[in-house]
């Protein structure tokens, strides 16, 4: 998807995992440390996408 221009955000709790992965989703790809029982955790993630579409870094 990335590869043909879709944003793609993958998000995981284990950031060996995101960092092996990204780089395989091409130029249009972020990473996102989550883990999905942390609720605030989970909200963050979703404000940084909503916020910065076009500007995005794995974190």
């Amino acid at each position: 998807m990335a590869e043909n221009g879709a944003r793609v955000t993958i998000a995981d709790v284990h950031t060996n995992a995101l960092e092996k992965a990204l780089p395989l989703l091409g130029g249009n790809a972020a990473a996102e440390y989550l883990d999905v029982v942390d609720r605030t955790a989970v909200e963050r993630v979703f404000d940084a996408i909503d916020r910065n579409p076009s500007d995005r870094r794995s974190r």
